[in-house]
């Protein structure tokens, strides 16, 4: 019974990731016809001015790179500022007593989703999701056995592949119990996951 409750998170991220990526593509997509009125004027000049005047032509065209590569550099810089400097606990550390019930609002540019079930859903500016359940009674080195893949220390435990695909898991030991943190690695890389249980951890302390 426990070993599927470990992936109803997972489950339930994956049903309401189905309804995020829905909408909202390619907003700048009509931005590139904009260039082509301006190389119009060329044909009004004459033959010596119109090589000089497609220099000016070329330049124009070339906006629409600029705009592309300031969508990357924005982009960027948003990824950037959900980064954490936060570091695993020591071994042997555990969040403290009472700290799946006093989960942050905010870690790391995700936002708890009040009434998202009994998985506490977060979720960052562009719809992608985690989350966090309620502490299980298994101990940590059982449960760290369904990590079977890219196992890298994080918070208080481990975070790392189920095998499943797809699915990343943390679990990390607190006092009354051990908590898993769920995503699935098309939207969110193992790295923020680690990061995630990272400020988690500092965020409800330990002991």
């Amino acid at each position: 019974m426990e070993k599927n409750a470990l992936f109803l998170p997972a489950l339930a991220i994956a049903a309401l990731g189905l309804s995020a990526c829905g909408g909202g593509t390619a907003p700048g997509v009509n931005s590139t016809p904009s260039s082509a009125p301006s190389s119009t004027a060329a044909p009004a000049t004459t033959a010596a001015s119109s090589a000089t005047t497609s220099m000016p032509a070329a330049e124009t065209t070339s906006a629409a790179p600029t705009s592309a590569s300031t969508e990357a550099t924005a982009a960027s810089s948003s990824a950037a500022a959900a980064s954490s400097n936060a570091k695993p606990a020591a071994e042997g550390k555990v969040m403290k007593s009472g700290a799946a019930k006093s989960l942050p609002a905010t870690v790391m540019g995700f936002t708890a989703d009040a009434g998202s079930g009994p998985a506490v859903l977060y979720k960052d500016a562009n719809h992608k999701l985690i989350g966090v359940g309620a502490p299980l009674s298994s101990p940590l080195a059982s449960l760290v056995e369904y990590i079977k893949k890219d196992k890298t220390r994080a918070g208080t435990g481990w975070c790392g592949g189920t095998g499943a695909t797809d699915s990343i898991v943390c679990y990390v030991d607190t006092k009354d119990g051990v908590i898993n943190l769920s995503a699935t690695s098309s939207e969110i890389p193992l790295e923020t996951l680690v990061a995630f249980a990272n400020e988690l951890a500092a965020a409800v302390g330990v002991e």
